[in-house]
Formats: structure tokens, sequence, C-alpha cells
């Protein structure tokens, strides 16, 4: 135990007795120190997480809302008995109606924000607001009866069940399956994959992207013995097989179609987005892309592309996209090539103005500074879609060659390379010229639509052998035609 500051900064005491707070964390405080800090009418108590409180570890969860919404999903999934254990144990109400659950394990780690979502910082400015956290090793609470100016509010912490001689102990297991569900009330931007693909953006030639578009993850998961376990608006919980309580995946969380899984007895990633497409390959063909699209296409997902020989026209006489055209042909796999790939897939949407060195966007009536990062979007899609390359590869090493590219190019490094190689490339991506330079030169002072563009790629390599030379791969990915001759 360790007193709060009562000046609304919820911060441990700084100092007693001559030592900082985290004194306390090595060593608990004697009884006559407690009664000597307490014989003066102070109004605040707290607790010090981790191992010098026997392993003592806290969810907080800052309101009544999402404590409810969590306390209805533990119930669903089979975690209800542990919750009612832990509530039963120690369970109070914070000031602003969140709540405290305290609990014991043989495992815990630091604090860890497990759901936040965006919120207003200090001054206005953008922030991050946690919904739902740990306090453990390192951590400190203040817990009931405090009140008065310990909280900015001068409310009080109010003990609803239990007591600190009645906190319940829980197993490693059951800890991580209730912080695995906590995480998936996290509101924060996905990171780990692309959320905005569009049916325009894809390929329907490509099985994948057909068989995303088309098929349920009830198809996908349930024969490979997966349970649907509860609804919590758009997001679905499941469980593996093999597991006999809580949820090991959400599907369509933030309504991004994904896969999302948090077990670590499974064979996914923990923590990545899996497309329907990609979930199917890896349970039913060992992660082969290649072999689960060919299975895709003899059930008939997917169209059949047209040679690249065969021009812009395809042999029906209708023309092939941009996005056809990039996935009919070889680019070499370095950041050059990634920025071709970004230009070909997505050149009639952006430019470059070298002027003042910022991308523009078109936003369906006239080209934008890009100030919502578009840019970082696109360059992340353009990434992903080199794992369609590598489902539709001839060979095995093909397919291995382009996904190892394809992991690579997710990372930070690659993204920002992708984007610095495509701001140089000539012609793809031309500056946008001002209302004063349009008037100068006698062009129409409105901004033309991306259909007064002409997308084309020419001296594309196609044989593999050829990829090592990206000097041989010129995209006239954005000729300027219309009202910008």
């Amino acid at each position: 135990m360790w007193p709060p500051e009562e000046d609304g900064t919820k911060q441990p005491l700084r100092r007693l007795n001559g030592e900082t707070w985290k004194a306390g964390q090595q060593a608990p405080l004697s009884e006559e120190t407690l009664r000597s800090l307490y014989a003066n009418d102070r109004r605040g108590v707290g607790v010090i997480c981790g191992a010098v409180s026997r392993n003592l570890e806290g969810l907080d969860f800052d309101d009544l809302a999402t404590y409810l919404a969590f306390k209805e999903a533990a119930e669903a999934v089979g975690l209800g008995d542990v919750l009612a254990r832990i509530e039963a144990g120690y369970l109070e109400r914070t000031p602003k109606d969140g709540r405290h659950c305290l609990y014991y394990c043989q495992e815990i780690a630091g604090n860890t924000k497990l759901a936040q979502r965006p919120g207003i910082g200090g001054e206005g400015r953008p922030g991050v607001m946690a919904l739902i956290e740990t306090k453990g090793e390192g951590g400190f609470l203040i817990v009931s009866p405090s009140g008065g100016s310990v909280h900015p509010s001068g409310r009080p912490y109010e003990l609803m069940a239990g007591g600190f001689n009645s906190i319940a102990t829980v197993t490693p297991e059951e800890r991580r399956q209730l912080l695995d569900l906590a995480r998936t009330f996290d509101e924060m931007p996905l990171r780990d994959a692309d959320t905005e693909t569009s049916a325009a953006e894809q390929s329907s030639a490509r099985p994948g992207d057909e068989f995303n578009r088309r098929a349920t993850w009830a198809e996908v998961l349930e024969p490979a013995g997966w349970a649907l376990l509860y609804a919590r608006g758009a997001t679905d919980y499941w469980r593996r097989p093999g597991k006999d309580f809580g949820a090991s995946a959400t599907t369509n969380h933030r309504e991004s179609d994904l896969l999302y899984v948090f077990s670590t007895s499974t064979v996914f990633e923990a923590g990545r987005g899996y497309s329907k497409f990609a979930a199917y390959a890896i349970l039913f063909h060992g992660g082969d892309f290649g072999v689960a699209a060919g299975e895709l296409r003899r059930r008939g997902y997917g169209e059949t592309l047209p040679s690249p020989a065969a021009g812009p026209e395809a042999a029906n006489g209708a023309a092939l996209s941009q996005r056809d055209v990039a996935s009919a042909v070889v680019l070499p796999l370095t950041d050059l090539g990634n920025a071709e790939r970004l230009v070909a897939q997505f050149g009639d949407e952006l430019r470059f103005e070298k002027a003042s060195g910022h991308w523009h966007t078109w936003s369906g009536q006239r080209w934008e500074r890009d100030e919502l990062l578009r840019m970082e979007a696109l360059a992340a899609k353009t990434a992903r879609n080199i794992y369609h390359e590598a489902a539709e590869a001839e060979s095995r090493s093909g397919r291995d060659e382009l996904g190892r590219h394809a992991k690579a190019s997710e990372s930070r490094v690659k993204q920002r390379a992708l984007v610095a190689s495509a701001q140089h490339m000539r012609p793809s991506i031309l500056s946008v010229p001002t209302p004063r330079t349009r008037a100068a030169s006698g062009m129409p002072s409105s901004s033309p639509s991306p259909g007064a563009f002409a997308s084309s790629v020419s001296s594309i390599p196609s044989s593999p052998a050829e990829k090592t030379e990206p000097s041989s791969v010129a995209i006239n990915a954005c000729s300027l035609r219309g009202a910008w001759d």
C-alpha cells in the first residue's frame, strides 16, 4: 500500500519519509508507518501492484459502458464464471463510473493498455484514451475509500463487492483469455491489414479477390472446426478447435472483413489480419496460395486474365483496367518495382506536386492535398497486393520469392522507400498545376478528372530472369492528354 497525492493528479505520493514511491515497490510499508500516515485526515489510499503485493494485478475500465459490454462478451464466450469470481473478490466503482477489478495471478506483466480509442489530448490536440488497461508490475491504483481532493472530480472510489481479504486468484490461462477478450475492444486504427479495399479496387480476374467478396467466414472457418460464439455489433467471436472456453479470434472487427487471431495455439500469426482467401489457403492448403487459387478457380471463382501480349484490349473487345494490366505483368522485386506497382494500380488517383513536395489525391471532383494520409494507405495496399501476385505465380519458387518480398514490403522502411521512389518516376507522376500556372499556360481553371489521363505499360520484362534489371522496366502510368495537353 502507498498513499496517492491529494492534488487531483492521481499520482503516487512522491516522497514518504525521504523515500520515493519506488521504494514501496521493493517492500511494503510497516503498520506503524501506515498508522502515522492516516493520523492526519489523509483521504487517499493506493496499492502498488506486482510482486511486492503477492503478484496483484488490476483491470481498469475507464467507463461503465465499456465494462458492461466486456461483461456481456465474457459471459457469451464462456468466461462469465471467471469474471464473476474476480468481481466477488474485489470490485469497485471509480469517480468516473468506471470499474476496478483486482486479482492475484502467478503470471503477470507490466502495465498494459489493452483497448484504446482516439480522443482529444492536451490543448485540443489529437490524443488517445485508454478504455481497458492492466495495472501490473510497477503499476499504481487508487482504491476505495479514497475521496475528496484525491480525484479531480472530488468524487469517491466506492467498494462494490469483496475487499482486500477476499481478492480472487486466477490461473495464467484464465488471465490470458480475459486480456485477449479485452483487446477486442480496441478502437484504434487497424495497423496490420488493408481495411479500405473496395470492389472497384480489386481484380475480378483473381479467384482470391472474388472469394473474399462472395464467401462467408462461416464457410471458411466452420469446416476447419472453428465455432462461432457471439456477435458484438459487426464483430463475430470464434473459438478454435480443441479449446473449451474463451474466444480465439474475431472476424469483421471494425467492419474490416478480416480474421484477427489472438490465440498462439493456431496456424495463424497472433495479432495479424487475414482475408478470407488467406485464411482458406492456410487452413486447407498449408499456406500454398498458388494451389489455393487454382482450387478456387476450378470451383468457379475468378476469370481468365488475357495475355499481356494481347495489348490493352481483351479478346472480347473490352478494355483492360489499369489494375488488370498491372496484375498481368512481371515487375522487379525492388523498391522501384514497388513504386511501379503503386503507379500502375493507383496512378489515376495520385499526383505529386514537385514544387511543394506534397501528394495530391482525387476526391471525385477535384485534386486535393493529401492531408488524410491516403497515400500511406495506398502504399500499404500495394504491398498487400503482392501476395496476390504470389498466388498467381506458376512455380512454387516464384510464389515463395514473391511471398517473402510481400512480407518485407510491409515494413515501415520499405513503405517509405516505395513512396520516395514513386515521387521521382517520370513521366509517371506529374505536378499538379496551381490556378496561377493554369491561367499562364492557357489551361482550364478547373482540375481534370482522372479520366483525362491514359495509362499504359510498356517494355515490361516477361521472364523471371529479367526481374533483376529494374532499369529495363518503363511504365507510362499517367500519360498526359485531354485538358492537360
